[in-house]
């Protein structure tokens, strides 16, 4: 796998929406995937897809939707190839950027998100590293996932050396 790289010779990441593979993958919008094969396939579709994300050897940052590390298994791939960030955001920020997106069907109404961030909190801090982003724009956290990343490696690779 190749590398991209900068003026100032630092290897560039691939970004890898894992959403938008699960839709490259089914050849339909992940809303129909819903509509006509369930939330199960779905799930299923998802971890194939992070399976192969996580098979390419390059280095790359892979967006999950909420759902995805709520999973066992997926959390298993996940730490086996590479370290899981939990972009954190107070829940009323997460709840203005959600309502009202059509590609979520499994949060369209302020009370099934409420309920799917309260299912899914205990399994975010599962994460190796959290993030307190506040309401800091996607590309400012971007930034600061990296430099996280950069930065704290090694930080990282000691805890789960001892917590693993």
């Amino acid at each position: 796998h190749h590398h991209r790289h900068s003026a100032a010779g630092e290897v560039k990441w691939d970004f890898i929406d894992l959403d938008t593979r699960i839709e490259e993958m089914a050849g339909i919008p992940i809303r129909r995937v819903f509509e006509s094969r369930g939330e199960s396939h779905f799930r299923k579709l998802e971890h194939e897809a992070l399976r192969a994300v996580t098979a390419d050897r390059g280095r790359s940052i892979v967006a999950l939707g909420g759902g995805a590390f709520v999973s066992e298994v997926n959390r298993a791939v996940i730490r086996r190839a590479g370290v899981s960030v939990w972009i954190d955001a107070p829940f009323r920020i997460v709840s203005r950027r959600i309502l009202g997106d059509r590609k979520r069907p499994l949060a369209q109404t302020a009370e099934q998100i409420h309920q799917l961030y309260r299912a899914r909190l205990p399994f975010y801090h599962e994460a190796d590293i959290r993030m307190r982003v506040g309401d800091a724009t996607p590309n400012r956290i971007a930034r600061e996932v990296l430099r996280v990343l950069r930065e704290d490696w090694s930080i990282v690779a000691e805890r789960r050396r001892l917590f693993p």
